[in-house]
């Protein structure tokens, strides 16, 4: 994936939403409020994400939904994961989800499952920026949340794909008044 790209398209959507939430309600945006908001929207999305898997679904013989919707939820993750990214001031660098990058290689997540109870325990960090910084939450986070796509069977293109065809729709959102 170009991280680096993906970053910038976020902020620049990221500002689009901003100026129409000041343009409706006359006012700025809180930034403590907008991450907390962020971040519980991240949470949301994974929750939806592991949904559409049904990987921790062991009461029911449904398989997982179509690839399409996998795509578009995952792409709905990265999307407040970069955002959250921008706002605390890290990036996820591509080295970082090499499979021979370091924070990649520590990561030894072979269940689905265990990988969705993973990055709710890193998101919740994320409040505390120092922690998500230094500790190391925001990077694991992301390097689990590339481990995951790939244990769905997506590629990074696939992923960028399902990424920048939901960047389109929120532009379309916007203009709508969605």
């Amino acid at each position: 994936m170009n991280l680096d790209k993906l970053y910038k398209l976020q902020a620049e959507l990221d500002r689009t939403i901003l100026e129409n939430e000041k343009k409706r309600t006359g006012k700025e945006m809180n930034k403590n409020t907008l991450l907390e908001q962020t971040i519980l929207a991240l949470l949301v999305e994974v929750g939806e994400l592991a949904n559409t898997t049904r990987c921790f679904k062991h009461w029911s013989i449904k398989g997982s939904m179509k690839d399409e919707i996998i795509l578009d939820e995952l792409a709905d993750v990265w999307h407040f994961y970069l955002s959250i990214g921008n706002q605390i001031g890290v990036k996820l660098l591509d080295e970082h989800i090499d499979p021979e990058g370091s924070a990649y290689s520590k990561l030894n997540l072979s269940e689905k499952v265990k990988t969705f109870r993973f990055l709710y325990f890193l998101a919740g960090n994320f409040s505390n920026v120092s922690r998500a910084i230094t500790g190391g939450y925001y990077i694991k986070f992301g390097t689990a949340l590339a481990l995951l796509g790939e244990m769905l069977g997506f590629t990074e293109e696939e992923i960028e794909q399902a990424y920048m065809k939901k960047h389109k729709e929120n532009y379309r959102r916007q203009e709508e008044g969605y």
